[in-house]
């Protein structure tokens, strides 16, 4: 009697083996035909070999299947197979607009990674849908190049990370489709890093994401959003852990120079606490390191001219004259600071209680606004409306010939300190 014994998994090519009961030797067999894994086209599935059969729908098996002689008795044909279950590819999704904490997040992520995996750097390779920072070897953002590196093998490493940096940024939603689909696929040699400098809710919505986050590590870093009193004690904590003293007016000042720009703040911050050296940190220390915004130096020099400190005015001016600013870009500045400053006055005018409204009421950024709104309550409607007025005839007559730029400028500033 002959028994029929079949082995089959879904994953798993299925064999059938003819088991002989009797002394009489059977032949074996023919060979199968030799056939191409999808996951590794030079491995074939033939006798004698060994190759990894993944599942199509989860991924979440690997087997090596062994198709030769039995020891169960002579001139037995068996298949044998040996089963090894394996964790999913890693996929990392880092997204959000904090930008500050992304970074900080991926080089975390990569500093790990080289340390333990690949101290060469060998297997750390990036794409970028935005120009990348200076200094970094990078690759293109196409679907054929990020494929290939995250389909390729180690270089005598056990791993290697694929980092690709705003990806969903603009992609549609049938791109995002093919995207999925290839992502999917990727080894559990290679740990996948995709960064979005994106809205988290954007993200969640996203083709993309949705069909990868099963089974991903997700890190989402929502902005949050500091101006005033919170900015500054926010710089205050910031130097402290990194074991420098920050007085409330210094940190005032250091936010006045850089902006509310969180990643930049950082950056300047931590330029200034390594020259501190334990030391407190003071305004000398900044006018020698940190290097002010032209927003930034604008709203000081407004500031300045809305307290009648006249001094302090012509330092900020003769400031940014030296760093190169030209005298029709500082007109061009000081008109759009006298615009938005009318317009807040208009408004106020018209609605008194609309101070905490008036970054969504005039879409500007809230820095901006609250800075801006400090300044109008120091001039009158009127007031404004003449140096609006002022401002329109000396743009005209510094672009007609009519008069020098730099007198335009000189002139709008004393008409400003004089009110």
């Amino acid at each position: 009697m002959k028994r029929i014994a079949t082995f089959t998994k879904p994953c798993c090519v299925s064999w059938v083996g003819i088991l002989a009961t009797s002394s009489t030797s059977l032949p074996l067999p023919p060979s199968p035909p030799k056939r191409t894994s999808p996951f590794n086209p030079s491995g074939p599935f033939g006798p004698g070999t060994s190759s990894r059969c993944r599942s199509p729908l989860d991924h979440s098996c690997s087997t090596r299947c062994r198709v030769g002689p039995s020891s169960s008795g002579p001139g037995a044909f068996a298949f044998s197979p040996k089963i090894v279950y394996h964790k999913r590819a890693m996929i990392i999704f880092i997204y959000g607009d904090d930008g500050p904490r992304l970074k900080t997040k991926l080089l975390q992520l990569t500093t790990q990674f080289t340390t333990k995996f690949d101290t060469t750097g060998l297997n750390l390779a990036s794409f970028y849908n935005s120009p990348p920072a200076m200094g970094e070897l990078v690759g293109a953002l196409t679907y054929p190049d990020v494929l290939q590196a995250v389909m390729s093998s180690p270089f005598l490493s056990e791993k290697r990370m694929v980092i690709v940096h705003n990806l969903m940024d603009g992609l549609k939603k049938d791109d995002a489709i093919m995207w999925a689909d290839g992502l999917a696929k990727t080894p559990s040699s290679t740990i996948l890093v995709l960064v979005d400098n994106l809205d988290p809710t954007k993200v969640e919505k996203h083709e993309l994401f949705k069909r990868l986050k099963d089974g991903a590590e997700v890190h989402t870093y929502a902005e949050v959003k500091r101006e005033g009193a919170a900015l500054y004690s926010w710089l205050i904590d910031e130097a402290k852990k990194q074991g420098a003293q920050l007085s409330l007016s210094v940190a005032t000042d250091l936010a006045t120079r850089v902006g509310d720009d969180a990643w930049q703040l950082q950056n300047e911050l931590a330029k200034v606490v390594a020259y501190a050296n334990g030391a407190a940190i003071t305004t000398t220390m900044l006018d020698l390191l940190v290097q002010s915004s032209s927003e930034s130096n604008i709203f000081a020099f407004v500031d300045a001219i809305s307290q009648r400190d006249a001094k302090n005015a012509l330092r900020l001016l003769a400031t940014e004259r030296a760093a190169g600013s030209v005298d029709f870009y500082l007109l061009t500045m000081l008109a759009r600071q006298i615009r938005i400053l009318l317009q807040i006055c208009v408004l106020l005018a018209d609605e008194p209680g609309a101070a905490a409204d008036v970054a969504k009421r005039l879409s500007l950024h809230p820095f901006v606004a609250g800075k801006a709104t400090s300044q109008a309550k120091r001039f009158t409607l009127l007031q404004l409306l003449n140096l609006h007025q002022l401002l329109v005839k000396l743009d005209h007559d510094a672009k007609t010939g009519g008069l020098d730029a730099g007198l335009a400028v000189d002139r709008l500033v004393a008409e400003m300190l004089a009110i």
